[in-house]
C-alpha cells in the first residue's frame, strides 16, 4: 500500500467516525459527551477547537493572513453560485419558497430586520 492509498484510507476512515458520531449525538473529538441539542462537537471541544483557530491565526503573517481571506472569499462566492444555480437560498442553502428571490422566506426576513436597525442607528445599510 502506498502512502497515498494510506492517507486516503485514513481520510475515508475519520469521514465515516465523523458521521457515525454525529448521527449517534457523540463529540467526534472526544467521543464522550453527548451532543444533544448542541450541534456536533461538545461545549469544551468546540471552544478548545475555536482557541486553536484563533491562536493559528493569529500567527500568521500579515501576507498569509491576506492570502486566507482571499482563499475564504473565493471559496464562499463558489459555494453561493453553486447554490443559485441548484436553485436554493444564496445565504444558508436552505430551499426557498418563492423562486423569484435569492434567498429564503427566513433569510430575507433576518436581512430585512438587520436593514432596519442599521437604518435607526444610522449606519449605511447595503442597500443605500
Amino acid at each position: 500500500m502506498t502512502l497515498e492509498e494510506r492517507k486516503q484510507e485514513k481520510r475515508e476512515y475519520s469521514k465515516a467516525y465523523y458521521y457515525l458520531c454525529k448521527d449517534h449525538d457523540v463529540c467526534p473529538f472526544c467521543g464522550k459527551k453527548s451532543t444533544k441539542g448542541m450541534g456536533v462537537l461538545c461545549p469544551e471541544c468546540k471552544e478548545s477547537n475555536r482557541e486553536s483557530k484563533q491562536r493559528w491565526y493569529e500567527n500568521l503573517s500579515p501576507e498569509r493572513k491576506k492570502q486566507e481571506i482571499q482563499k475564504n472569499t473565493l471559496r464562499e462566492k463558489t459555494k453561493r453560485d453553486t447554490w443559485r444555480a441548484a436553485g436554493f437560498c444564496t445565504h444558508c442553502g436552505g430551499i426557498r419558497e418563492n423562486e423569484s428571490f435569492m434567498m429564503c422566506e427566513k433569510c430575507r426576513e433576518y436581512f430585512q430586520k438587520a436593514s432596519v436597525k442599521k437604518r435607526k442607528k444610522g449606519e449605511k445599510s447595503c442597500k443605500q
